[in-house]
């Protein structure tokens, strides 16, 4: 096993919150209980696909943007780094849905952002949204994205995620960070 950090599950996070077994999730997917046990550890790995997430969730009556976790909280005392926390949370639950979409924005976004952007620390968190955009664990794009760090709140500033949401879901997020 890599000695990267283990992320949480968010499925199983979801099914204990709802007291259900892996069993019964297992016939409300019409899969084996294998298979959500399987599940919930590429998930830990950040090896899960964006799909069995969204898949597992629905069995279950609910949605990746339902149970993303809002970490808007009194660390935030700007309210500039609470609202793009809240994009950022609301680009995240549909990385997890669309995330060919999303990256596409993404990889277009980071051109366009390296020819603008002056600065060693600005050109630091571009060069990191890059690694994080290019690896194969979604869940520590996640976690940056969502981060409540310091890193994580200079990083949201310099974002590559321009362009991803729609007007609405723009003022939706804006106005969950005022709340």
């Amino acid at each position: 096993m890599s000695t990267e950090q283990v992320t949480e599950s968010v499925i199983r996070l979801a099914r204990e919150r709802r007291g259900i077994g892996v069993r019964e999730l297992a016939r409300l997917a019409n899969v084996t209980p294998g298979a959500i046990t399987q599940w919930e550890a590429s998930e830990r790995r950040g090896t899960a696909r964006p799909q069995t997430i969204a898949r597992a969730l629905s069995a279950m009556g609910t949605s990746p943007e339902s149970e993303l976790p809002s970490k808007v909280d009194a660390v935030l005392e700007r309210r500039e780094d609470r609202v793009t926390l809240e994009l950022h949370r609301a680009v995240a639950a549909k990385l997890v849905w669309k995330s060919s979409d999303v990256m596409s924005v993404v990889d277009a976004n980071l051109e366009q952002l390296r020819t603008r952007v002056r600065g060693t620390s600005a050109l630091a968190d571009i060069a990191e949204w890059e690694r994080l955009a290019n690896g194969k664990r979604m869940g520590a794009l996640i976690d940056r994205m969502l981060g409540s760090d310091s890193r994580s709140i200079s990083m949201r500033q310099t974002s590559p995620f321009m362009g991803v949401l729609s007007n609405d879901e723009r003022l939706a997020a804006i106005a969950r960070a005022s709340e």
